[in-house]
């Protein structure tokens, strides 16, 4: 920064001394400010500061242009403080050699969610561990105890080890906040520069060489999942942001008579150094899951060591792009171009290759005919991965029932979903129907073939599923506009466009819908005699692959309408009214999550100009939309206790999220006086988002097998064991593990945000300007996020002073 900061300084004594020497030039123009920026804020950053430096600071910037003997130099450069600052630069060498630069630095803050640290964490039953508010537990070998913030519910009967049952507390939720006190910022800088070369002995041929540099430096608030039963166990760490982005293209274009060709040659590489994760005052790259975790077994395998908790691969990309034109006669323009990337994990070393080929051919030679058809096709080849479950668990074999299974047998080749090969072709048309009216129409027809057969295979007793079929979509869309002026105040616009997607993208085999659909509730386990009676454990990666999931979700549309309209009403040069509107409806029947989508748009705006000095704009804008869907959650044996064993269930209801926004703004202009100029801009903004509570229904009863198999008991002792005790037979997963009353406070959106500017320039005279603005923002938040709200307040004062010569 202080190097920026000494290229405008010399930049600067650089255009003084061209003015007061005599500099002679053929055409020369420049202007300097210097201001001062200050800046106050009250409570969150996060909305009313979200791009803002909080620094009250002096500035300046600068402005020239200068042209002598056919070499041209132009210098642009703004410093507002430390962390905001921007510069360009232009140079042209008798326009042989061509050049410029830019420069690019700004902060942005990010969210830090508390994750209600300031409420109570506390059991709910004795002889439970809990802790209090956000209480470090290092045990003996520094290790951090994910279990701190343990909240428990709703005791259920557990096997001790002694071989008695006993009653413990539901985990149901644990979560901390474990990097408090920081304030989570990226800062970026961007760098481009380019350079053209058109020698005079060959024109036709035009060299060119790219490069842009961006960095991102901070640190970021993520979210990992600790527990080893369920994904409620969270817990938040600041992850350390180090990243840098390099990108150079050389390559060269030719044109002759209608012809114009183009090659280039482009390497990017993304250099990841983000190694750096703070949690409890301590940073580094591990999380550790120490020996508390031991009752919980290996739900997700981490058996009770140091995981890294989160990788950002180093990427590497290569293309090369070949474009033709050729401008033909009859008023006809044929285009082709042809692009072939290849992409590098590095992390992993897997391969991401595509190629593209399109062709376009566009004809005007019928008067107010316009006809252009395309196709394109594309190919994508992803790499596969190779998932080893036996890296991630120290357990050699699971036991089903009577059977041992080795762990090994659910390794897996998962086939990238992302390979496919893509067809598309279309046809677009317009035609003047005279008197100012237009008509357009299109259609386009594409078929996506994804290369998904056999998803997860399984070389094992276990039953295999294709999980994600090798699928074909089909698209077809349809386009119909129309544009009239039927006066000359009058412009009037409509489009409406229809897509149908025959089988679109989906999540096969992913859902336990409408299968064993009983007693209230849909079963995903089978047991042997009474599926009720479980007596056997299941492993995290056995529950995902139940061969009863055999229904398919999926948030893609089928069918997809959308319609828009507009119209401008322009009587006079001093006033004008514009409305806009659109519909949007979507749907899949596809899918058995009834998923649908309805979204309205619609606003107005006005500009007046009462006089010559004095000018309005006013503006509205309303959008609603309404999305529906399947909420679903699972149900377990146990309700997470040791005992805990398969996924028995899964449980769905429709849910419908909405969101509201609303935007109106008002702007003036206003010429007091030949030198005085004011102006002012208010904005008014309230965005709502809401989801509705799912109704699960009744509690679930099954008959729990599991602590009177490992016990040891005949069914007789071990039936009059549990009425000795007072101790159920049956256990119930609990109305309230299926009652998500609240739930919606964790979607719940409802924000209101002012911006007020209040401006006035004074001109002096033609070369010196005063310049002074004042910027208000306020930010309410009326749901608190996760314990977090961004209430809060920004005012800027600016005043700078402008020369120009």
């Amino acid at each position: 920064m202080k190097q920026l900061r000494t290229y405008v300084l010399l930049a600067s004594i650089a255009v003084l001394m061209m003015a007061t020497s005599g500099f002679a030039a053929d055409w020369s123009e420049a202007s300097i400010n210097l201001g001062y920026t200050g800046v106050s804020s009250d409570d969150s950053l996060n909305k009313t500061a979200e791009y803002e430096s909080m620094d009250s600071s002096i500035g300046g910037g600068l402005e020239l242009d200068v042209r002598q003997n056919g070499v041209g130099i132009e210098l642009e450069g703004q410093y507002t403080d430390e962390e905001e600052s921007e510069g360009s630069a232009r140079f042209d060498i008798k326009r042989v050699l061509r050049a410029k630069y830019n420069y690019q630095k700004f902060i942005h803050r990010l969210r830090h969610d508390l994750l209600f640290e300031d409420k109570p964490h506390l059991s709910a039953t004795a002889g439970t561990p809990g802790y209090g508010s956000f209480e470090p537990s290092i045990n003996a070998g520094g290790e951090h105890d994910i279990y701190d913030g343990i909240i428990a519910a709703n005791a259920v009967p557990l096997l001790t080890e002694a071989g008695t049952v006993g009653l413990e507390g539901l985990q149901t939720a644990t979560f901390n906040d474990l990097d408090q006190g920081r304030d989570y910022m990226i800062e970026r800088r961007k760098h481009e520069a380019s350079a053209k070369l058109q020698l005079p002995a060959f024109p036709y041929l035009v060299p060119e060489v790219k490069f842009s540099h961006e960095e991102k430096h901070g640190w970021q608030q993520t979210t990992l999942m600790t527990g080893q039963c369920t994904p409620c166990h969270t817990v938040a760490v600041g992850q350390e942001i180090d990243q840098t982005t390099e990108e150079v293209s050389i390559g060269a274009t030719f044109k002759m008579a209608g012809l114009t060709a183009s090659y280039f040659h482009t390497e990017r590489e993304f250099d990841n150094r983000s190694d750096d994760y703070a949690h409890e005052g301590r940073v580094d790259n591990d999380y550790y899951y120490d020996d508390i975790a031991k009752p919980y077994y290996d739900r997700l395998l981490f058996e009770n060591e140091s995981q890294e908790i989160g990788i950002t691969a180093d990427i590497e990309k290569k293309m090369d792009t070949v474009k033709l034109r050729y401008d033909a006669a009859g008023a006809t323009t044929l285009y082709g171009s042809y692009v072939s990337a290849d992409t590098k994990n590095n992390y992993n070393d897997l391969e991401y290759d595509s190629d593209t080929l399109f062709f376009s051919a566009s004809n005007r030679s019928i008067a107010g005919l316009r006809l252009k058809a395309y196709a394109k096709q594309y190919e994508i080849d992803s790499d596969d991965l190779y998932v080893d479950m036996t890296s991630y668990t120290a357990d050699t074999e699971i036991v089903f029932g009577a059977d041992t299974i080795p762990v090994s047998d659910f390794n897996y080749n998962r086939p990238s979903s992302a390979s496919r090969d893509v067809f598309e072709t279309g046809l677009d048309a317009s035609y003047v129907l005279g008197a100012g009216t237009m008509l357009t129409g299109a259609y386009t027809y594409k078929v996506v073939d994804r290369d998904n057969g056999n998803y997860k295979e399984y070389d094992s007793s276990l039953r295999d599923e294709a999980y994600l079929d090798d699928e074909e979509t089909t698209y077809n869309t349809f386009e119909l506009g129309i544009s009239s002026r039927p006066m000359s105040s009058v412009n009037l616009r409509a489009k409406y466009t229809y897509e149908h997607a025959d089988t679109p993208f989906s999540f096969s085999n992913g859902l336990g819908y409408n299968d064993l659909n009983q007693y209230g509730w849909t079963q995903l386990m089978d047991s042997d005699p009474d599926p009720l009676d479980m007596t056997t454990n299941s492993p995290f990666y056995e529950v995902l692959r139940s061969w009863n999931r055999t229904t398919s979700g999926s948030n893609v549309a089928e069918n997809h309408h959308q319609f828009k309209a507009s119209g401008t009403w322009t009587p006079n040069d001093i006033f004008s009214l514009s409305v806009n509107g659109q519909y949007t409806f979507e749907e899949n029947d596809e899918a058995y999550n009834d998923w649908e989508n309805n979204s309205w748009n619609a606003g107005v705006s006005i500009f007046m100009m009462p006089t010559e000095k004095l000018t309005f704009s006013a503006g509205y804008d309303y959008q609603y939309g309404k999305t529906t869907s399947k909420y679903a959650t699972a149900l377990y044996v146990g309700c997470f206790s040791e005992s805990m064993g398969e996924q028995i269930a899964s449980v769905y209801d429709n849910v419908d999220y909405d969101t509201t926004a609303q935007v109106l703004y008002l702007s003036t202009t206003y010429q007091a006086t030949n030198k005085l100029t004011l102006s002012g801009d208010l904005t008014l903004t309230k965005a709502e988002a809401s989801a509705d509570n799912p109704n699960f229904g009744d509690n679930i009863y099954y008959e729990n097998y599991v602590d009177y198999v490992l016990s040891g008991m005949s069914e007789e002792d071990y039936l009059a064991y549990l009425d000795a005790n007072d101790l159920p037979y049956t256990q119930t997963i609990m109305m309230s593990y299926l009652d998500y009353s609240g739930s919606d406070d964790y979607s719940d959106l409802d924000y209101e945000t002012l911006d007020l500017t209040l401006g006035a320039e004074y001109r002096f005279n033609s070369a010196l300007t005063l310049a002074v603005s004042g910027f208000y923002r306020c930010v309410e938040d009326g749901e608190a996020y996760l314990g977090d709200d961004y209430d809060g307040e920004l005012y800027l004062v600016n005043t700078s002073v402008s020369y120009r010569f």
